[in-house]
């Protein structure tokens, strides 16, 4: 059920394109599916951290950064007052949102990489094209690609010294 009451926060520009291509919302105020149909979970972090304003709330500006997200009807609480995040509240939501895409890039290179998508250039594309990205934003996946890479490499030789040492076990 739509309100039309949004709830303005600060979120990076590329994790804005990041939810409007995997949620296919191209409208300007953004709006998360029903909390049972959301494969990110984000929808109910959002909702739970909706509170009313306090008396001296002012609409900050945050520039290219302002997102707005239709605030939804939830039962027992009236929209028009539940449509206020705090300071603290937008962060913590930001930072999920962020480890939200972080966990679905990482699995869309492992699901593309046992495919026999091997080449780095590959997947970076195959996924700007399936979120509908900007091309600036190339280098910044390149970034993450690379530090999947050495989580990986990590996770392996750490697999790989707990093997060696229990195989050299005194007896």
């Amino acid at each position: 059920m739509s309100t039309g009451i949004c709830c303005k926060i600060k979120l990076d520009p590329f994790l804005q394109e990041f939810l409007r291509g995997f949620y296919s919302c191209s409208s300007i105020v953004f709006k998360f599916p029903k909390e049972n149909q959301d494969e990110l979970h984000l929808a109910k972090k959002f909702n739970d951290l909706l509170d009313s304003p306090p008396a001296d709330f002012k609409p900050d500006d945050f520039g290219d950064k302002t997102f707005m997200i239709e605030v939804p009807y939830i039962e027992n609480r009236d929209p028009f007052y539940w449509n206020y995040l705090s300071k603290t509240s937008n962060e913590k939501l930001s930072k999920k949102i962020f480890e939200a895409y972080r966990d679905y890039y990482y699995d869309f290179i492992r699901e593309k990489r046992s495919k026999g998508w091997c080449e780095y250039k590959d997947i970076v594309d195959l996924f700007i094209d399936k979120m509908r990205l900007n091309q600036k934003y190339y280098d910044r996946l390149t970034k993450d690609y690379q530090r999947w890479r050495i989580i990986k490499n990590n996770k392996k030789y750490q697999q790989k010294l707990q093997r060696e040492s229990r195989a050299h076990c005194p007896v």
